[in-house]
């Protein structure tokens, strides 16, 4: 489809579901007039403005699926009743023929294909808005599955991104509000993140390094995947068989012994993935959460997922910690430290806030404040202050409201809080373990002796520039600018005022002189225009002095 076509589509869609008034430029009107899309500019759809919203996100495609989906974790910017709507998307789509999905193969493996698998059905086994899965067997009888992305997404998702582009400036013109929300930066930050779910190649090397960082963990197990088969645009992985985290019925009848054990089981994984390696899940959704039949927790789709620093971890966790014992400075404290960007109006209002918040967590019990509502008050808060965290983090809070979600269909009363806050403690204990100290004192010290070992040549090299007349000092004023723009305009008006009184004194002069030629019989011509001119200016003069009422 060519990027005209869509843009028809996608004005044409928005006039169905009854938003043809956001259309408001001259020219993109007139476009769309020619469209068949006007014949439904009446909006004549039923339902809410949210409902509404969210089946104009199903109906144009994978892309706004994926924006409506990352929408719905923003209560900050949009009220409740549209994000409970914009909850329902999902992310299943129809699948494309077969004979498009063996191009894609053939592009990607070329001849290799027909030597590497003895068959690929047809059918696909599941189908997403940028892939689909297809079972598979090798020469060597191993069943395998294929992640094969969609044929031409990356272009439409690059179109759709435009035209995002353009919808947001369209709405930008129409509701200013939305500009304290940057909506470009946050459309910069989704297109960034789904171009990178779309390097398959990326996806695999997290799935071999999530392997390796459980290797010797029995209670959980990643598929085996098939390098030499992985491609940008494709994925080969041994199958498993097992039964999705969110078939509650088939999970009873096969694990009746472990079911009540499952939930505890699975976040126990999941904070060691956050805790302890660093490197975590991103979008643990019950489609991508399997138990298997020997009781083994496996994980499925690693296009998105998040890391930590060993610094951001014990950070999370200090963060953890100061919560619970509500010391509301230390929290405030890690906070700034953890921030990318931070410029708090008011300290001791932001602390308030914070008191305030985890005042309500610890007297609400989490059946009347679930975990995912406790997650956006605290979003809200870093909002309104201006704190912006690096990306990982905000993955970890939308991770949390899912897993939340999740534990809760297994064990409702099972509480993920309290179990984050044991993960953390163990975190600092570990920490403060006498070996770990030792390695910190060590490494302490070899910086120590590097410093004192650099000091006398970079001493040495800062004295020979003095002599060399080489060594600069920048030094930087800030909060001038009011004070430069005060100097500029009297030194203009001092300017002013001096060729006022220049022309009025050289004037007088030429008139006294009674240099021809003459206006007026008698008055020389260039001396009355100098008198004119030098009037105009003292007039003006006077005028600006007196509309900024500084005379």
């Amino acid at each position: 489809m060519s990027r005209i076509s869509r843009y028809r589509q996608v004005i044409q869609t928005f006039a169905k579901y009854g938003f043809a008034d956001l259309v408001a430029e001259r020219s993109l009107r007139n476009f769309f007039k020619r469209t068949k899309a006007s014949k439904h500019g009446n909006g004549k759809h039923g339902g809410s403005r949210a409902e509404r919203i969210r089946l104009l996100l199903q109906e144009l495609g994978p892309t706004y699926v994926k924006l409506g989906q990352l929408l719905s974790n923003r209560r900050d910017i949009l009220p409740e009743e549209w994000i409970k709507e914009l909850e329902h998307l999902q992310d299943e789509v129809e699948p494309v023929s077969f004979a498009e999905v063996e191009k894609v193969i053939d592009e990607e493996l070329g001849s290799n294909r027909k030597k590497l698998f003895r068959s690929i059905d047809s059918e696909a086994l599941a189908s997403a808005s940028i892939a689909q899965v297809h079972r598979a067997e090798l020469y060597s009888g191993e069943k395998v599955v294929l992640k094969i992305q969609r044929p031409g997404i990356k272009a439409t998702i690059k179109d759709d991104f435009m035209i995002i582009r353009d919808v947001a400036g369209l709405l930008l013109k129409n509701f200013k509000e939305l500009e304290n929300y940057q909506p470009f930066r946050l459309i910069d930050s989704f297109e960034s993140a789904i171009m990178e779910e779309l390097n398959f190649k990326r996806e695999a090397i997290n799935i071999n390094r999530f392997r390796e960082n459980f290797k010797k963990d029995d209670r959980i197990y990643v598929p085996r995947v098939y390098q030499q088969m992985c491609t940008y645009k494709l994925i080969c992985m041994e199958e498993v068989s097992g039964t999705k985290i969110s078939d509650l019925k088939e999970l009873r009848d096969k694990h009746t012994e472990k079911f009540d054990k499952l939930a505890a089981l699975g976040t126990d994984l999941y904070f060691k993935q956050i805790f302890e390696h660093g490197f975590f899940h991103a979008d643990p959704h019950p489609g991508n959460v399997f138990i298997l039949d020997d009781g083994r927790v496996c994980f499925l789709d690693f296009g998105i997922m998040g890391s930590f620093l060993p610094e951001e971890q014990d950070d999370l966790a200090e963060l953890m910690i100061h919560m619970s014992r509500k010391n509301i400075s230390r929290v405030s404290g890690v906070l700034q430290r953890m921030a990318i960007s931070s410029s708090i109006p008011n300290e001791r209002a932001f602390e308030r806030d914070l008191y305030e918040m985890l005042e309500v967590f610890e007297t609400v019990s989490l059946d009347d404040f679930p975990l995912s509502d406790r997650i956006q008050r605290f979003r809200n808060i870093l909002t309104e202050n201006t704190i912006e965290l690096s990306r990982n983090y905000y993955l970890l809070m939308r991770s949390m409201a899912v897993l939340e979600g999740v534990t809760k269909q297994l064990e409702p009363d099972y509480n993920v809080f309290g179990n984050l806050r044991h993960y953390a403690k163990e975190l600092l204990i570990k920490r403060y373990h006498p070996k770990r100290m030792g390695s910190r004192a060590f490494d302490i010290l070899e910086e120590g002796s590097i410093f004192l070992k650099e000091l006398p040549s970079d001493a040495k090299s800062i004295v020979k520039k003095m002599r060399e007349g080489k060594f600069q000092m920048e030094f930087k004023h800030q909060n001038l600018g009011d004070l430069y723009k005060t100097f500029d305009i009297v030194s203009n008006r001092i300017s002013v005022s001096i060729l006022v009184a220049a022309l009025i004194i050289g004037s007088s002069l030429i008139v006294l002189a009674n240099i021809p030629p003459y206006v007026f019989d008698n008055v020389p011509i260039i001396g009355f225009i100098g008198f004119v001119i030098s009037g105009l200016l003292g007039l003006w003069l006077v005028i600006s002095i007196l509309r900024h009422r500084n005379l």
